[in-house]
């Protein structure tokens, strides 16, 4: 019976150092059914009282029925120490993680999705978890249950046969259980149900499903990265443009600017806001074929229009993604930036909290928000497995950076803005995963205008999220030097048409002018420059853009005229604190903190720091030559102007 408890118990020190991060644990068995765990560095962090902790611990963060206590001091005469999961081993073996019987069901027909599994139950009184399975040997048998047992839960596992006799089974009309029925007719959008359960079943649910259970161990090792997904190219630009359930910019827009639109269809019944005279899905799948775009798929696939998945995958397998291997991207994501996260640095983990208080007088922000600012990427890559797998990229809204906007947001508007931001947290976090630009979705107003619920939400999210992507130890000093921060890596763009795009040419032809990576890397560095300036550069740009404009019109009789670009998201106006730009101020104040630097001298960070190279600026100025702009502006004239 000793045993019977440990991996529920290291998922409970687990969760505990996922809300804290900061925090160092041991783990102790005492006899019987207690387990301690020790809290060792809690004194460091004099904001934080033990009493407080252990609250939240009992009622908030470990499971019900584990006998999980917490304490301060190692307990006396304890039988054995266990080591805690490691960072690099947040998925091995599903051990200790919290299973509902349906989310368990769910689970053992997608993880083991090659055997016969017809139903689950279990026995209280003899403490067994059974399984029911049909199988056609003892070595089969045996080696599921080994499996099993793997997964440290309270129960020991047991295999019972008991054979498909039902023919509706394969049918999927009845699943032989009263739960596996319930999981394939409940509207699956907060949960991913295995393939099995699928009430669609396509090739590409199948493939995204054992590329999650196969490598998310390796993602955690640094094994398996973006370069091992085949629908990312980290050498390609992309975008991201949401049809789902609104209105969104013309597609004409991302083949002018990207290499790859990464699209999230709109749901079937609303195909009309996708497909009309100008874009037909003939349209789309040549596009498809061309390697030009790809297939977005975050919702239930029977909420779409199941005919044109099917299509896109004939054509290229690769460009239809589903929700489980967008998952996989999210989570690879998540352990990238916690990997290079200058906070990851060993000498800064010695002064953490010296950091935070350093931070903390200079912005004059309470301490705990500073802490868990710095703290975010480790917090969200912990807390990334469980909720990725049980809900997929919505697992966003439960670990994203909306979390840190939410109490300084709501405060200042004096609204309850968490829905809000909840919502608008999956796009932003799903386009910076893929290194792509969000168009955010929009609607209509009674006024014929357009209107973002997205844009001002995720404007500030993507600059927290370029903020932790980017400020890495190569990077900082370019990064904390506020006249250069102009420079966004993944620029998230207003919902307007940046170009005037000819829509009545054929779009076989409109296609033909944005065939060129040339031209498109061009014209995107134009209009980045163009939009990372204020109103009055920009005004004054354009301004002498016109001029050339007119000078090179006479020498080349084309009509060019150019107007400045509007920025208008809801009217509404964001606080400094909250639009991104504190970050830079943070790392700019605390690299420039007598204190600090007296308390990181020591470490070889700081020499890097010192040393860094030149700024983004260089980057920027050396692409921004006016004849070369004017040059692409005449190339593509036919097909769009700037607006």
């Amino acid at each position: 019976m000793v045993a019977k408890f440990l991996g529920n118990v290291k998922r409970d020190d687990f969760r505990l150092r996922t809300k804290y991060p900061f925090l160092t644990t041991r783990i102790f068995y005492t006899g019987g059914y207690d387990y301690f765990i020790y809290v060792e560095n809690i004194n460091k962090y004099p904001y934080l009282k033990f009493e407080d902790l252990q609250q939240e611990f009992d009622y908030s963060i470990k499971m019900m029925g584990n006998p999980t206590k917490l304490t301060n001091s190692i307990p006396e005469n304890y039988i054995e120490e266990y080591k805690p999961i490691e960072d690099d081993k947040i998925s091995e073996n599903f051990a200790g993680v919290f299973f509902t019987e349906s989310m368990f069901i769910n689970f053992l027909k997608a993880k083991f999705n090659t055997y016969k599994i017809v139903g689950f139950r279990t026995d209280f009184q003899n403490q067994l978890f059974i399984v029911e399975l049909d199988y056609t040997s003892e070595q089969e048998k045996n080696d599921l249950q080994l499996e099993l047992n793997k997964l440290e839960l309270s129960f020991d596992f047991t295999i019972e046969k008991k054979s498909l006799l039902n023919e509706n089974v394969e049918k999927n009309i009845d699943f032989g259980h009263p739960i596996l029925n319930t999981i394939a007719k409940q509207d699956n959008i907060m949960q991913i149900p295995a393939y099995a359960l699928q009430p669609v079943k396509l090739d590409f649910i199948k493939r995204d499903e054992s590329l999650w259970f196969d490598n998310i161990d390796k993602v955690y090792t640094g094994e398996f990265t973006k370069d091992n997904l085949k629908f990312f190219d980290k050498n390609k630009t992309s975008c991201l443009i949401d049809y789902t359930a609104a209105s969104n910019i013309d597609i004409r827009n991302g083949l002018l600017m990207y290499d790859t639109i990464y699209l999230m269809l709109p749901l079937k019944e609303h195909n009309d806001m996708l497909f009309n005279s100008s874009f037909s899905q003939d349209n789309l799948f040549s596009l498809i074929e061309k390697d030009r775009l790809k297939l977005i798929s975050i919702q239930p696939e029977e909420r779409l229009d199941v005919d044109i998945l099917k299509e896109a995958y004939n054509i290229k397998p690769n460009s239809v993604v589903n929700r489980r291997a967008l998952s996989l991207l999210s989570v690879i994501d998540l352990y990238e930036m916690n990997k290079n996260s200058i906070f990851n640095d060993i000498g800064i983990q010695e002064v953490f909290y010296d950091i935070a208080k350093i931070i903390s007088k200079e912005l004059n922000v309470d301490i705990s928000d500073i802490v868990d600012f710095i703290a975010w990427p480790k917090k969200a890559l912990r807390d990334s497995f469980e909720t990725f797998n049980r809900n997929g990229i919505w697992a966003y809204g439960q670990l994203g950076v909306n979390e840190l906007l939410k109490k300084p947001l709501n405060k200042i508007s004096g609204k309850d803005l968490t829905l809000e931001l909840t919502m608008t947290s999956q796009n932003i976090h799903l386009a910076n995963a893929l290194n792509a630009t969000l168009f955010p979705s929009f609607l209509y107003n009674e006024k014929g205008k357009r209107q973002s619920f997205e844009a001002p939400y995720a404007n500030m999210m993507g600059n927290f999220l370029n903020f932790y992507k980017y400020a890495t130890r190569e990077k900082l000093q370019s990064y904390t030097n506020i006249e250069n921060f102009k420079f966004n890596k993944n620029q998230l763009i207003s919902p307007i048409d940046i170009f005037e795009i000819n829509t009545y040419i054929p779009f076989e032809e409109f296609e033909s002018y944005t065939s060129s990576s040339t031209t498109r890397n061009r014209v995107n560095v134009l209009f980045n420059k163009l939009s990372n300036l204020s109103l009055e550069e920009r005004s004054e740009e354009i301004k002498k853009y016109n001029e050339y404009v007119a000078e090179f019109q006479k020498k080349n009789k084309l009509k060019l005229i150019l107007s400045d670009i509007s920025n208008d998201i809801l009217g509404l106006t964001i606080p400094t604190i909250l639009t991104g730009n504190i970050l830079p101020l943070i790392i700019f104040s605390m690299f420039n903190s007598n204190l600090f630097k007296g308390i990181l001298s020591r470490t070889d960070l700081y020499k890097k720091i010192q040393s860094e190279v030149e700024s983004l600026n260089n980057y920027i100025n050396a692409q921004t030559g006016k004849l070369s702009d004017i040059d692409i502006l005449s190339q593509i004239n036919r097909v769009a102007k700037l607006k």
